[in-house]
Parts: structure tokens; C-alpha cells; sequence
């Protein structure tokens, strides 16, 4: 199977979506794809995208985004699972002395969610 491989898609940075309804069996193709792709050699993260992100949002509040991001960069490919359940909240400014208490709530942002999908999907992003 040549999306197995990687070899056409991968190292060109390119992205696959799969859409589908609950229960229909992306994340299960998208890891069958994930040991693929380690088998013919490309490193490969498989993860919830709500767990993600919230790696991502802790390395922040401990000023450590740089290093968290550094190490998703050694992976040529990374599976986001359930990416339609992820919603975007308004971070928490550093010490500013220009924030008001407002900003500081860390309330949820009125912006819609990252992906208006209401069914579950599996995103794959490479880097180019």
C-alpha cells in the first residue's frame, strides 16, 4: 500500500484528513497506518488531540513550549486523533503590567471551536 509507505506523502509534508461518523473506524486506520509507517522506518506520534493539547497548554503556563515543541519536531509525522473535540480557550497572559483582571480569568473564549466538525476524525500532520 503506497500511503503505508510514506514515501509520496510524508516526506512532502503533506496532510490526510479522514472524516467519517462515530464508530466508523478512523482511528483504528489511523493506527494500522501509524505501525506502518514505523515499520518502513518514519517516527511517528499517534495521540488524542485533546491530550495534545493539553501538554501543550501545561508546557506553557511552566515556560517550557519551546522544549515541548522541539520534541514533536523530531517526529516526521504526527496523528491527531478526535480533532473535532478540541475547542480553543483564550490563554492566560504571563505577568503583564498592562492586564486587566478580565484577562486574567482565563475564561473560555467566545471564538467557535479549532474544527466546526461535529463527527470524530483523524488528522495527519507532517512537516515539510
Amino acid at each position: 500500500m503506497a500511503i503505508a509507505a510514506g514515501d509520496s506523502w510524508v516526506a512532502k509534508g503533506a496532510n490526510i484528513l479522514m472524516f467519517g461518523t462515530p464508530g466508523g473506524g478512523k482511528s483504528h486506520l489511523a493506527a494500522a497506518l501509524d505501525l506502518a509507517l514505523i515499520e518502513n522506518g518514519w517516527r511517528v506520534l499517534f495521540t488524542r488531540t485533546t491530550d495534545l493539547v493539553q501538554k501543550l497548554q501545561v508546557a506553557r503556563r511552566e515556560l517550557q513550549l519551546e522544549s515541548a515543541v522541539a520534541k514533536l519536531d523530531k517526529f516526521d509525522l504526527l496523528i491527531l486523533d478526535d480533532l473535532a473535540y478540541v475547542t480553543r480557550t483564550r490563554p492566560k497572559p504571563a505577568c503583564s503590567s498592562n492586564s486587566s483582571p478580565q484577562d486574567m480569568s482565563g475564561a473560555p473564549s467566545s471564538s467557535p471551536p479549532i474544527s466546526p466538525l461535529e463527527n470524530g476524525t483523524a488528522s495527519f500532520r507532517t512537516r515539510p
